[in-house]
């Protein structure tokens, strides 16, 4: 049966309020703790608890979060970049010439020629414009490259 007196082993849970109001988290947490092991059902204590976990968490996440807006990127990862940047670039000029070589000869890059490539399987009769497709593709994404690669540069 309950009696109005409290037992002298339970810490109060003020005191684990004043501490956690004091930035003694884990002090706090101990008494928080010790009350929940002798009652489970405290809800004052369990508030308590679910309040300090749920700051820990934020203060975890925030400090993540300004790791990864520091922009710690590699200089290995820089040269990288800036290497498949090239790459890109060069492909696409190399899969540029034979369809403006093409569209010269044709004197159009509207006018429908007869295309026999790498990238066609056979012939096949198409505007000459339609070859430039996977270099203009090839420069989009050399320039993305570029473009964060001067960006993480800067930082």
């Amino acid at each position: 049966m309950r009696t109005g007196t409290k037992s002298a082993a339970v810490p109060d849970i003020n005191a684990a309020y004043m501490l956690y109001e004091q930035g003694q988290v884990d002090d706090a947490r101990k008494i928080i703790n010790t009350i929940l092991e002798k009652n489970p059902n405290h809800l004052q204590a369990r508030a308590l608890r679910d309040r300090m976990d749920t700051q820990e968490l934020q203060t975890f996440t925030h400090k993540t979060r300004n790791l990864q807006e520091a922009g710690d990127v590699s200089p290995l990862m820089l040269t990288g970049l800036f290497i498949v940047g090239i790459v890109f670039a060069l492909i696409g000029t190399l899969l540029a010439i034979k369809p403006v070589q093409t569209a010269v000869n044709a004197g159009s890059l509207t006018k429908e020629v007869v295309t026999e490539g790498a990238l066609v399987a056979g012939r096949m009769q198409a505007p000459a414009h339609f070859g430039l497709i996977f270099p203009v593709v090839l420069y989009l994404l050399a320039g993305a490259c570029f473009f964060a690669y001067r960006r993480y540069r800067a930082e």
